[in-house]
C-alpha cells in the first residue's frame, strides 16, 4: 500500500535519481523477504507433512499428472477475483481519508477474504475436518460480510455500484443453494455461477475506480 501511495503521490513530480533508488532498493528488498518467508514456511510445512517440496510449489496438473486445461475456470477466476483487489487497493492509496477510501478498504478487504477461500478452498476444508454444518455458517458469515459492503456503501457506490454487487451476490447465493439443494446437479450451472458472481463483483470495483475521478465523493449529511 505504501507503494502504492508514493508511485501515485509522485505522479507528475520529479523524483530525484537518489530517492527513486532508495525507494526502489526498499521496496525489491521488501518483495524479496516476503517471497523468502513464503518459500521457508513452504518447506517447512512439506518437511512436517512429509511431502516432496514440488507438491507445494507446482502446478497442480503438474502434481496430480492433470491434462492442462484441469480447474481453468476456477484459475480464471481466481485472476479475475485478484483483479478486485487490485483496483481496491489503488482506490484506497489514491483517495484522501474519508467515505470513499473507506468503501474502497471495505472491497479490498471482503474481495481478498472471498478470494482466499475460494482459491484456497477453506470452506472445504471446514467441511471435510470439522463436522456439523460449520461449512454452512462459514460460507453464511462470508455471504453477510460481502453483503455489508454495499449496505453500508450505498451512498458512495452509488445505484450502478449497488446494484452490480448484489447482482454479484445474487450469482453466489444462487451457486451456493445449487451446491446445498441440488449437489448432483449440472456442476456447470453451479460453478458457472460463481464465476458470473465473480465477474460481476470485481467488475464493479474498476467501474467504480474509473468514477473516481468523474463524481464526486458523496458525504452523509450531518
Amino acid at each position: 500500500m505504501g507503494l502504492l501511495r508514493e508511485v501515485l503521490d509522485a505522479g507528475g513530480v520529479a523524483v530525484p535519481d537518489s530517492d527513486r533508488r532508495r525507494r526502489s532498493l526498499r521496496w525489491s528488498t521488501v518483495a524479496a523477504l516476503i517471497g523468502l518467508a513464503v518459500l521457508v514456511v513452504a518447506g517447512l510445512f512439506a518437511r512436517a507433512e512429509g511431502v516432496p517440496n514440488g507438491v507445494l510449489t507446482r502446478e497442480p496438473q503438474v502434481v496430480l499428472d492433470g491434462a492442462y486445461y484441469t480447474g481453468i475456470v476456477s484459475n480464471i477466476g481466481a485472476l479475475v477475483w485478484m483483479v478486485g483487489v487490485t483496483v481496491c487497493a489503488v482506490g484506497v492509496a489514491s483517495t484522501v481519508p474519508g467515505p470513499r477510501r473507506t468503501l474502497f478498504a471495505a472491497g479490498c478487504g471482503s474481495t481478498l477474504v472471498l478470494l482466499i477461500d475460494d482459491f484456497f478452498l477453506v470452506h472445504d476444508a471446514i467441511d471435510r475436518d470439522i463436522s456439523g454444518p460449520a461449512d454452512k455458517l462459514f460460507l453464511a458469515a462470508l455471504f453477510v460480510l460481502a453483503a455489508a459492503v454495499p449496505w453500508f456503501g450505498r451512498r458512495e457506490l452509488g445505484v450502478d455500484g449497488v446494484v452490480g454487487l448484489l447482482a454479484g451476490l445474487g450469482f453466489f447465493a444462487l451457486s451456493g443453494a445449487i451446491d446445498t439443494l441440488a449437489p448432483s446437479f449440472n456442476v456447470l450451472v453451479e460453478d458457472g455461477a460463481k464465476f458470473l458472481g465473480i465477474c460481476l463483483w470485481s467488475t464493479t470495483w474498476v467501474l467504480q475506480l474509473r468514477a473516481l475521478e468523474l463524481r464526486p465523493s458523496v458525504t452523509p449529511p450531518a
